[in-house]
């Protein structure tokens, strides 16, 4: 069902890169944080900020309207749509929509790089030294090595194929111990596997923008010193860029704790118990939201208070 939902804006303008997530508490309440390259000069920052929203909530532009605050950077924009409320919450709590600069890839590539390059060059110094040895213990611990890994006859032997088969997780009798609503078929294996997929590719991308983004963050703030002969507007710009980065790090981390919770949940078999009321989530919500942890009755109690 389609429903509207007027969200308060807090812009950015002129950042190095556009991104919708996290909260910005201001005088008027707290308000989503939409960053967007576009300079705020003849409106362009103002149609940049509609796209955004557009493109993070799912919907089209002719479902994005602005309500008031044209040449402000505070606004509210009216949304319409399905699910707007819950992409709602999760943008405010979630900084993983954030894409992570260009700049801090290129630093920590270069990071990584330097020390990989050191490490490389002390290793090539240790192996030198110790070439002639490994070659004469290789000669005698092959010969060991070939009777000791020699299969005894009639006992099987497991390949690889056999290891991996072995360490995968069984999800036809997990997704048979998890509990559902009453108006909704029992989990499958493939849907559960799904979700855990999902959720384990979420956990390895947070785990690399959290890096990237602690980065980031101790660049602003060793620079933040070198503000000399900035103006009053100067200043204040580079001071919510600090607050902003520190809310998305902050963000992140939040996430990442949420993802591998969920992943817990799954292995313990809670997953999809509310943690409120301990009824079932409902698996069409967890379909749409997997790290939930609350059915929606429990969510709406929650924001209310």
């Amino acid at each position: 069902m389609e429903t509207s939902r007027r969200v308060r804006v807090r812009v950015k303008p002129g950042a190095r890169r556009t991104h919708v997530g996290g909260r910005y508490d201001g005088p008027h309440g707290p308000a989503l944080v939409v960053a967007v390259t576009a300079p705020a000069v003849e409106g362009k920052a103002t149609r940049a900020v509609m796209e955004a929203v557009a493109q993070a909530f799912g919907v089209s532009s002719r479902q994005v309207s602005l309500v008031s605050g044209e040449r402000s950077r505070d606004k509210i924009i009216e949304v319409s749509g399905t699910l707007v409320e819950e992409r709602l919450q999760e943008l405010l709590d979630d900084a993983a929509s954030a894409d992570v600069s260009k700049s801090a890839r290129r630093k920590a590539r270069t990071k990584a790089t330097g020390t990989r390059s050191r490490a490389s060059s002390a290793m090539t110094k240790t192996s030198a030294a110790s070439t002639t040895d490994t070659t004469e213990n290789a000669k005698v611990n092959s010969k060991t090595v070939s009777k000791q890994t020699k299969p005894e006859e009639g006992r099987p032997t497991m390949n690889a194929s056999d290891v991996a088969t072995s360490q995968a997780p069984d999800f036809a009798e997990r997704a048979s111990a998890l509990v559902v609503r009453d108006d909704e078929d029992a989990w499958t294996a493939e849907e559960l596997a799904e979700v855990h997929r999902e959720l384990t590719a979420d956990a390895k991308r947070l785990r690399e923008e959290l890096d990237l983004a602690t980065i980031e963050l101790a660049d602003l703030l060793r620079d933040s010193g070198d503000g000399a002969g900035d103006d009053q507007a100067e200043v204040g710009s580079k001071a919510f860029e600090r607050e902003h980065e520190l809310s998305l790090t902050n963000n992140t981390r939040d996430l990442l704790i949420q993802t591998e919770r969920a992943l817990a949940r799954i292995d313990d078999g809670t997953y999809g118990v509310c943690e409120g009321c301990g009824q079932p989530i409902g698996k069409a919500r967890l379909l749409a939201f997997p790290r939930a942890t609350l059915c929606v009755s429990c969510k709406q109690k929650e924001e209310r208070h």
